[in-house]
């Protein structure tokens, strides 16, 4: 696996010629396109490569591709239609498509540290200042370790998120007295309708050595997912009022706000990337460098979700399935049926399927797309939905609904598809059939499973909700297909 010069592995490939920041542990201000701000007006040694700042009370950490950057085009005024048209902020060759990673040794209680952007200046007594636009993720101190992506529509309007912190599973300690790697990537793409995505995630490391990463969150923003403020909209800085930031921009932000805070940080490294090419060899030179050897040339436009069959560097590694529609990749497949009288939709509320346990989970990670389920009906049935529910029933994500009509009075293939959905499963979500009707003892759905089966082990599990959660031996029979 391809490293830089500090020993960090890369998450995804370098993009040919493409810009690239590794930080000299012994001398960070060598290099200009690391630049302090915020309460930071000098970084002091820590010892083994770490760096810590003076004053952490408002600390700003900025990468820049090119160092002069101070405002983008319009400054606070920054039109969004008229951005996302040109597909840059600044000038052309700014920040769009970036993995940002470093370790941090954390001292203190209750810092959250954020990597954002690509974004621009915004003055304090700025609002709004629609440069401000920025995605970020937040890897957060509380009572444990839990990460949040947001987005912030313009500066000073707060970071807005879709779904609460998530804790995966993954790392589950306080960051007090931790060292830890954390990543951020964030990257451009497409749905299979054409429609623009930005993809947000975060990675952590939690061996602290660059070798180890792993898929913590992550979200997909487009047009018409409501990802936004209620009444403080992007129409205020003349775009769509779920503006999906698509554009590129002057600068990577790291920042903490904490007076009491005591973190430290080193290996800090950003290279521009080609998401959807196979990690083959570094593309960009270190130290701002901006190679033109190696790498792989990355799409204008790349459909979203497209994986070459070679290689793609991820936390969950999927085959590539044949029966599955292109740009999409099978990460479930259990066809055996035992039992089909087992997990029977006979009550209200009553709902069966499969568990993603933990990070190892083949569903750990995944945005459902599509997929084959497989049910039998009894009398005259009721409709049945194909949910992703959360660990208190709430539904994430409706997938397709059944009709009755569609299903047999003998074991049937179910096939759905959900083009629109953007949700992505983490610990302790649910596969999930639901009755959608008023079941009885005669009229109901019987949904097939094996009741011996050990498809994925422990890190996938078959449950069934007869009022109450149980897990049961076995695994769902089904085919579960993932965009990408």
């Amino acid at each position: 696996m391809p490293t830089d010069s500090n020993g960090m592995e890369f998450i995804y490939a370098s993009l040919v010629g493409g810009f690239s920041y590794t930080m000299n542990n012994n001398d960070p201000l060598s290099n200009n396109h690391f630049q302090l701000g915020g309460s930071v007006s000098s970084i002091k040694s820590m010892g083994n490569g770490f760096w810590g700042v003076n004053d952490p009370s408002q600390v700003r950490l900025n990468i820049k591709k090119f160092p002069e950057f101070e405002d983008s085009d319009g400054g606070c005024n920054m039109d969004f239609t008229e951005i996302a048209n040109r597909g840059y902020a600044y000038k052309k060759g700014d920040f769009r498509d970036i993995e940002v990673k470093m370790i941090v040794d954390v001292k203190s209680l209750d810092p959250h540290v954020l990597i954002g952007g690509p974004t621009g200046h915004h003055p304090s007594n700025s609002n709004p200042c629609c440069q401000g636009y920025s995605y970020f993720s937040r890897f957060q101190n509380t009572a444990t370790f839990q990460v949040q992506i947001g987005k912030e529509m313009f500066h000073n309007n707060g970071y807005e998120s879709l779904d609460p912190t998530q804790n995966s599973g993954v790392y589950s300690t306080r960051l007090q007295n931790a060292v830890i790697g954390i990543g951020y990537c964030r990257y451009n793409g497409q749905k299979p309708d054409g429609t623009p995505t930005v993809t947000v995630e975060a990675w952590i490391d939690t061996n602290a050595d660059g070798k180890d990463w792993k898929l913590f969150q992550r979200e997909v923003d487009f047009k018409g997912r409501g990802w936004f403020k209620k009444g403080a909209g992007g129409d205020i800085c003349g775009g769509d009022v779920d503006q999906v930031g698509t554009w590129g921009n002057g600068r990577i932000r790291i920042r903490w706000d904490d007076p009491n805070a005591d973190v430290r940080i080193k290996s800090l490294t950003l290279r521009e990337i080609a998401p959807f090419a196979p990690v083959t060899t570094p593309g960009g030179g270190d130290e701002g460098g901006g190679g033109s050897s190696g790498g792989t040339d990355v799409p204008e436009s790349p459909t979203f979700g497209f994986v070459p069959i070679t290689f793609r560097r991820d936390f969950n590694f999927y085959t590539v399935n044949t029966c599955a529609a292109a740009g999409e990749k099978e990460v479930y497949r259990q066809l055996v049926s035992n039992g089909v009288d087992g997990s029977d939709l006979d009550h209200d509320g009553y709902h069966a399927g499969e568990t993603c346990k933990n990070t190892a989970s083949k569903l750990y990670g995944a945005q459902i797309s599509s997929g084959t389920i497989y049910a039998t009906k009894h009398g005259a049935g009721t409709n049945i939905d194909v949910l992703i529910l959360d660990s208190g029933n709430n539904v994430k994500s409706t997938l397709a609904t059944i009709t009755a009509a569609s299903i047999g009075t003998s074991e049937t293939a179910l096939p759905f598809t959900s083009s629109s959905n953007s949700y992505v499963m983490t610990v302790n979500d649910r596969f999930a059939i639901r009755e959608a009707g008023s079941p009885n003892g005669t009229d109901y759905i019987s949904v097939a499973r094996d009741s011996s089966s050990s498809y994925d082990g422990s890190n996938s599990v078959r449950y069934t909700y007869y009022g109450s959660y149980s897990e049961k031996s076995g695994d769902l029979k089904a085919i579960i297909n993932v965009f990408g």
